[in-house]
């Protein structure tokens, strides 16, 4: 091969390479947005479901309340208002304790 074609194949495979470095950094940061758009998805995502969740547990909570269940104390299961023992774990119940329900 000659001096001039060697230069030349050497300037493209320099060319090529960094084609490639430029390629391969724009495909690294365009996964680390759609990483940080995921993340913060799933960041919302969660505050809203705890925040659901947290009403769930008030209006069953009320819904007991309302109902006069008992709250097992060992496994904190509601029980109907004449449970003597616990419907989920067994344990004897004690005396409902007025505006006691959770």
């Amino acid at each position: 091969m000659s001096g001039k074609a060697s230069e030349e194949r050497q300037l493209e495979i320099e060319r090529l390479s960094q084609k490639l470095d430029h390629m391969e950094q724009e495909l690294l940061e365009k996964y680390c947005d759609v990483g940080k758009f995921v993340l913060e998805k799933v960041e919302k995502e969660n505050r809203e479901i705890d925040q659901l969740v947290d009403q769930v547990i008030e209006v069953k909570k009320e819904l007991a309340r309302m109902k006069g269940e008992i709250r097992c104390p060992y496994c904190y299961q509601y029980n109907e208002p004449e449970s003597i023992y616990c419907s989920k774990c067994g344990k004897k119940l004690g005396k409902k304790v007025e505006g006691c329900y959770d």
